[in-house]
């Protein structure tokens, strides 16, 4: 008897052209979803020797250029704030500003109190430190939503080595199955907060460049830039204003605790550019300078007055107390190497390369 060998791609389209009914499937006529996946090969037991295990209250494996399906819930003390829409929607943007730069984002969903993710770190970025950006940034921004401080997620998280072809499907399919298996839906695709609505829907892939035609997403700040030698950030803004206002914060954001300022006193700030691009490295040498100069932390930007050739603004500030601030990140400059600043229709972006 031949039987036919479907290949990973054929295997994911046809379950998800399926829909449950009861405990049964049935083909879905009109959900024509796009496949997304990385290049994943079998972990050979010849590999096991490169896996870097660590252990807290739980075991960790790390394998460079490896996929994992990972879990991180919320605080117990909390229930379940997700359920909300603007949390949700912070940890989905949280989730997209990190795609195609420091990951591939297989699939996601976002519960009411945990979220499921399988994806591979790109560029030798470790997952750990993958972990700490998103939670990190997705704490602090739920928290000014709650008006609350403290850990919002709970310190550690499961991650499991996906092995195999087989292991990815099965965690693919849970993931998207997670919202129905909760009763929160009767359909995976009916799950707001999920990729099978973002990314495998609709016969398209959202990407990085397409994030505007997100049905909830927030727009953030900045994001991090994966460079060679040292690093630097991709800022964004509604309008110019915005974005050098923007940009310094996401410096000091960078430095320290942003919450831990209360930017009570003030200073003034003249800046001059032959264009945009040399206006921003120019007015993000003066603000560093503050730090590296003056010792003083800024807290927020705000631009008085700005066109292409000039800036004047009025920055919020903290002289630096040890007792009460930490120091995350020492920049040593900001540096014209591919420097970007870029208006459209739907905003207004820059790129800019730091010397740590």
């Amino acid at each position: 008897m031949n039987t036919q060998v479907l290949s990973k791609k054929e295997r994911i389209k046809k379950w998800l052209q399926e829909k449950p009914v009861g405990q049964a499937f049935q083909p879905a006529e009109t959900f024509q979803p796009a496949i997304t996946y990385g290049n994943l090969r079998p972990l050979l037991k010849e590999d096991l020797s490169l896996v870097h295990q660590y252990k807290r209250r739980l075991p960790h494996w790390e394998k460079e250029g490896s996929t994992y399906f990972i879990t991180f819930r919320v605080n117990k003390a909390l229930g379940k704030p997700l359920i909300e829409s603007v949390p949700a929607d912070i940890v989905e943007e949280a989730l997209w500003f990190g795609y195609g730069e420091r990951y591939i984002l297989d699939a996601y969903v976002v519960m009411p109190d945990h979220v499921h993710l399988l994806l591979t770190p790109l560029h030798s970025w470790k997952l750990s430190k993958i972990l700490q950006g998103i939670k990190g940034y997705t704490s602090r921004e739920i928290n000014k939503i709650l008006n609350r401080k403290g850990s919002f997620w709970q310190d550690e998280s499961f991650d499991h080595l996906i092995r195999n072809e087989a292991n990815w499907l099965d965690k693919f399919k849970y993931i998207h199955n997670n919202p129905v298996n909760a009763g929160l839906v009767d359909k995976p695709e009916d799950y707001e907060f999920s990729s099978l609505v973002t990314m495998h829907s609709k016969g398209r892939l959202e990407s990085f460049d397409r994030l505007e035609s997100l049905p909830h997403r927030i727009k953030s700040k900045y994001i991090l830039i994966d460079h060679t030698a040292d690093f630097g950030i991709h800022v964004f803004g509604s309008d110019s204003k915005e974005l050098f206002a923007n940009a310094a914060w996401a410096v000091f954001d960078l430095i320290t605790e942003m919450d831990q300022l209360t930017g009570l006193d003030s200073c003034d700030i003249e800046v001059s550019g032959d264009d945009w691009p040399d206006l921003m490295v120019n007015w993000l040498r003066e603000v560093l300078y503050l730090w590296n100069g003056k010792e003083l932390l800024v807290k927020k930007a705000r631009i008085l007055s700005l066109s292409e050739n000039e800036l004047t603004a009025t920055l919020e500030c903290d002289p630096f107390n040890p007792d009460r601030h930490v120091i995350k990140t020492e920049i040593k400059a900001v540096t014209y190497h591919q420097i970007q600043v870029n208006s459209s229709p739907s905003g207004w972006e820059s790129r800019i390369i730091f010397d740590v």
